[in-house]
């Protein structure tokens, strides 16, 4: 696509991968050179004004005196032939200069006509000279050129014919510059919108591999997170009852005989999750459906499930459950989840608590101009505590969960703090209800 872009913006015409640009450099000389030449030789002219000393009677032939070269001289023969050739180098350097090309070829022009030479050469020398100088350069230098080639045009066809009716000649080639001048304007603006279509073209493909590079990090991203949680957490529950039933084996066998219930219910929880993931990422990407997630209202059966693995947890859900959006119920138990893991992994008393604060959305009218946290609308309040002074657990983390906390967080617009506060370890979060980015 570059590629096509750069040969565009080099060469103007579109058909130019098929021939190459001198040959109609050449072409245009050849035809301005034939058709010149021609009408010189056979003394062709359509008027003359008069000059001192000129013959004023009926013209005949080429005009002037009879000679070797078709009723004129030698010397008159070769003078009408440099216009010609002038007009003919112009045309083959109006790529390069289109703006000489065009003086050129209408002083040409006005000099054939004002000393009587025959006006088909430069004339179709100013043709194209006018369609390359409208092609290569802006709107109103097309107009402008056009209209003033056209009426010098015009005016000579009047002096050609001492200033009676106008030279047919003069005006149809008046008519051509002024049609030649539209067709380059045309042409350029033709190109410039497939030019432009090509790097929108261009500037649209790049635009989707950017978005589908990002929305693929950004599930990389989710799944690792919900890898993480699901993992960390029933981890962590089969390694505290592992412990439990490791030590109550001998001594309470009911005791043993619960916490490995409990370990083998979090396995396959763990892998019913793991399952479920792997199911949804082998999956066609159409017709895939992703696992359920997590809501705020399963936030029970968490607790409930962290108190038989020996975690005493309060909870407290203050607000109405229905206001939260789906994506911040899911930030809400994930947050819940990741500091209940931490408390039994990491905390000291085998204790956390709880609280879960929804405030709805106020009416517009009754808003206050500053908002905590910059939220607009409902919010939700997660804090969750657990103490950690005595003796602590050492148990290996690499601290992912709080940053997956942190960027769930900031996904949705919110604002997480967490670490330790006296004897408790904090985590504090607020998010708002829906989704506001």
């Amino acid at each position: 696509m570059r590629a096509k872009m750069a040969f565009m913006d080099r060469h103007p015409e579109p058909w130019q991968p098929r021939v190459p640009l001198w040959v109609y450099d050449v072409v245009a000389v050849a035809v301005v050179l034939l058709v010149g030449g021609f009408f010189v030789w056979h003394g062709f002219r359509p008027g003359v004004i008069p000059v001192p000393n000129a013959p004023r009677g009926p013209v005949q032939g080429g005009g002037g005196p009879p000679g070797a070269f078709g009723g004129m001289s030698a010397g008159r023969y070769v003078w009408l032939h440099l216009p010609v050739l002038l007009s003919a180098a112009a045309v083959g350097v109006r790529r390069w200069w289109p703006y000489v090309a065009y003086g050129v070829t209408l002083a040409c022009l006005i000099a054939v006509v004002l000393f009587g030479g025959p006006v088909a050469g430069p004339a179709l020398a100013l043709v194209i000279a006018q369609f390359g100088l409208a092609n290569r350069r802006s709107r109103n230098t097309a107009l402008v050129s056009g209209i003033v080639a056209a009426v010098v045009i015009v005016i000579l066809s009047f002096a050609a014919t001492h200033w009676g009716s106008p030279d047919l000649s003069l005006v149809v080639a008046a008519a051509t510059v002024a049609i030649a001048a539209a067709l380059g304007d045309s042409t350029r603006s033709r190109r410039e919108y497939v030019v432009l279509l090509a790097r929108r073209a261009f500037h649209a493909e790049q635009t989707r591999e950017a978005e589908a590079r990002r929305r693929v990090a950004d599930e990389r991203l989710r799944i690792a997170r919900d890898l993480h949680d699901t993992v960390a957490h029933e981890i962590s529950v089969i390694s505290l009852n592992a412990g439990v039933a490791s030590s109550a084996l001998e001594s309470s066998p009911e005791r043993a005989q619960k916490a490995l219930a409990t370990i083998r219910s979090a396995s396959r929880g763990a892998l019913k999750e793991i399952g479920e993931l792997l199911h949804y990422l082998r999956s066609d990407g159409e017709a895939a459906t992703a696992p359920p997630r997590p809501i705020l209202e399963s936030l029970p059966e968490l607790v409930t499930q962290m108190r038989e693995g020996g975690l005493n947890v309060g909870l407290d859900i203050r607000g109405d459950v229905a206001t939260v959006g789906p994506s911040a119920s899911v930030v809400v138990y994930r947050i819940v989840q990741e500091g209940l893991t931490n408390a039994q992994k990491h905390g000291s008393g085998n204790s956390a608590t709880v609280q879960v604060s929804i405030t709805p959305a106020m009416p517009r009218d009754s808003a206050p101009s500053h908002v905590p946290f910059g939220i607009p609308g409902g919010t939700v309040r997660i804090f969750v505590t657990n103490p950690v002074d005595g003796v602590r657990r050492d148990v290996p983390g690499h601290g992912l969960g709080l940053v997956g906390i942190r960027e769930r967080v900031a996904a949705l617009g919110g604002h997480v703090t967490a670490g330790r506060v006296g004897n408790q370890w904090v985590v504090d979060a607020v998010v708002p209800t829906v989704d506001v980015r």
